[in-house]
């Protein structure tokens, strides 16, 4: 033991005062220490609720940017489709009004085309499925005949309703098979017996129902048959036995090209006759 212990040890204060004294000078430095933790510890997690704060609020920041960035395009959308509908709504009122003129042009032209045409095309006559092969009428063939259109219609048995514009083939097949047996200058009985007609062709059917009946072959003789078939057009399906029903349409049509092929020779013949004269008289 050294003198400085001996003198403490003897004294036996100064020894535990130098030690209680170092006791407690650790006791200090280790609560400065703890106290120093604390504080470290209290400031890191002031800083971390500091820090979450801080994204908190960046975060709720950017929701309401979003939100509010949504909302202005969904303003900007309803506002397009209203100003899109706005500007459509215009160009709607110009397309019914030109709807509108089409449709009253349509009306107008229809109603000049009856006032024209209307009675032919609403003739119940001429709707009968004849094919009209000279290209006249009743009134026509009547004042080429001198008379009146009654005094036509009671010549040949017509309907007294029959319009002066029914066509003239409209007609004849309308007008009743004993008048047409006096047309051939025979008696009903012999044109049935000639023509072969059945017991159902009275003297008042029509003659273009009667005519319907007639079996080609008699009204086609056989030596002329296959030349007959030939010049209308007709094939194998057509035989002696095919009734007149059956080809009177094309044989009409065909009629109907040759009178027009016929009238247009006339006309240019006739031209063709008047040109000289027409030529001498500007001579000088």
């Amino acid at each position: 033991m050294n003198e400085e212990n001996k003198n403490l040890n003897e004294n036996g204060e100064s020894v535990e005062t130098t030690e209680t004294v170092e006791a407690a000078d650790t006791a200090e430095a280790g609560e400065t220490a703890e106290a120093a933790a604390v504080a470290e510890t209290a400031e890191a997690a002031d800083t971390a609720e500091a820090v979450e704060a801080v994204e908190a609020t960046e975060a709720a920041e950017a929701v309401e940017a979003v939100e509010a960035t949504e909302a202005a395009e969904a303003k900007e959308a309803v506002e397009g489709a209203d100003t899109a509908k706005e500007e459509e709504a215009p160009k709607k009122k110009p397309t019914g009004i030109i709807i509108g003129i089409v449709v009253l042009i349509v009306v107008i032209a229809a109603a000049v085309l009856c006032k024209m045409y209307g009675s032919t095309l609403f003739n119940k006559y001429n709707r009968m499925g004849y094919i009209n092969t000279t290209g006249q009428t009743i009134t026509d063939v009547a004042d080429g005949m001198g008379m009146s259109l009654d005094e036509f219609l009671e010549e040949f048995g017509l309907p007294k309703d029959m319009p002066g514009n029914t066509f003239e083939t409209a007609a004849y097949y309308t007008v009743p098979t004993r008048v047409v047996a006096d047309m051939y200058g025979t008696d009903f009985e012999t044109l049935k017996s000639e023509l072969q007609l059945g017991d159902e062709v009275t003297e008042d059917t029509p003659w273009g129902e009667a005519e319907g009946t007639i079996k080609v072959g008699v009204y086609i003789p056989e030596e002329q048959f296959d030349s007959w078939k030939e010049y209308y057009g007709f094939g194998d399906e057509v035989t002696a036995d095919t009734l007149w029903k059956d080809v009177r349409n094309k044989v009409d049509q065909k009629q109907k090209e040759d009178n027009e092929a016929a009238e247009k020779a006339r006309e240019e013949a006739e031209k063709a006759t008047e040109a000289p004269v027409d030529e001498a008289t500007e001579a000088p």
